[in-house]
């Protein structure tokens, strides 16, 4: 069964032009690992400037693969960050696939397709 795991963490102080353009280009690289994680189905990147939060929201296989992610070492480089936070849900499948919501990972399209 599918799982959702959130992970939010605070900015620790404002950064300038040159610390983002670097902070993007580890992110980037972040990015690809989290991609390629085993039982990941899908990330969404979450920010709330006003209140300096950021962090995601991802769609696991199962609980396993999500707990497996959490104690990984990806996160590590977030977890000294103010208000780091996890959490592990269940999903509500039923009413979840009434509401449109994508527990699969989507199928990209053949190159017959195009």
């Amino acid at each position: 069964m599918p799982v959702l795991s959130q992970i939010t963490f605070e900015k620790e102080h404002e950064q300038g032009e040159d610390e983002q353009a670097g902070m993007n280009a580890t992110i980037l690289g972040r990015a690809h690992k989290i991609a390629n994680f085993p039982g990941l189905i899908w990330k969404v990147w979450i920010i709330q400037p006003e209140a300096n939060i950021l962090g995601g929201t991802y769609l696991f296989r199962d609980k396993v693969s999500a707990q497996a992610y959490l104690d990984s070492p990806i996160p590590d480089y977030i977890r000294h960050c103010p208000k780091f936070t996890t959490a592990i849900f269940e999903i509500e499948e039923e009413f979840s696939a009434i509401t449109h919501a994508p527990l699969t990972r989507p199928v990209a399209p053949s190159q017959d397709d195009e």
